[in-house]
């Protein structure tokens, strides 16, 4: 099937593809506006956990021992971080505190964050390790963000066809939402990962922060 047969397909049977297309679209909604909750209510549950941590430190840390009690502040200290930098911090987290500080551009620390399993102290700098960030995971994303370009060109072109050779209006505007998404998708596939330069740039701004001694 020629793409000029398979257009006319499409906009023979308009009606039951965008009917289709809404229910797709409210299910993305629903399972959207599902996650939100389920992440607010997360955080609530972390709050609770972060003072029930920090009330066991008050009311029993007498009989706890010192590594006890260094545990469960690291945890307290970890949940904390979680919620401020609006990241996941399970490793290299006395590394991040340190780098939030000294860095002086903002958005070399968010990048970091993404990267932040590939962070090492080496020969006294610190280091986004270039092999463990260029995983399958990275290709994977950079695929993704592909498949979105050209399903965006694809939405984009059927849209402006609907709008002028065959005037469907409706069609159009709905068509043009999935561009949207489409290129929506594709601009986070891109930013999930620092690329090869991104990385170059954030290696030579981490090698202007001094590493505290201990860390050597």
């Amino acid at each position: 099937m020629h793409l000029n047969d398979f257009i006319s397909v499409v906009f023979e049977h308009y009606e039951p593809i965008i009917k289709l297309c809404g229910v797709v679209l409210a299910v993305c909604a629903t399972t959207v506006a599902a996650l939100k909750r389920f992440y607010k209510n997360y955080s609530k549950v972390k709050d609770k956990s972060i003072l029930a941590n920090v009330r066991y430190l008050e009311k029993f840390g007498k009989y706890l021992s010192v590594e006890e009690k260094e545990l469960i502040s690291s945890r307290v200290s970890n949940e904390i971080l979680q919620n401020v930098l609006n990241s996941r911090i399970a490793i290299n987290r006395k590394y991040l505190s340190y780098l939030y500080l000294k860095l002086d551009d903002n958005s070399f620390f968010t990048d970091v964050l993404k990267v932040q399993g590939a962070l090492r102290v080496i020969d006294g700098f610190f280091f986004v390790e270039p092999r463990q960030v260029f995983s399958f995971s990275f290709w994977f994303e950079r695929f993704l963000a592909l498949m979105c370009a050209v399903l965006f060109l694809f939405f984009t072109s059927v849209a402006l066809l609907a709008n002028i050779k065959y005037q469907q209006a409706f069609v159009f505007l709905v068509l043009l939402i999935m561009a949207l998404g489409c290129e929506m998708a594709g601009f986070y596939c891109l930013s999930a990962t620092p690329g090869k330069r991104r990385l170059k740039k954030i290696n030579s701004a981490l090698s202007e922060v001094d590493v505290k001694p201990e860390w050597l």
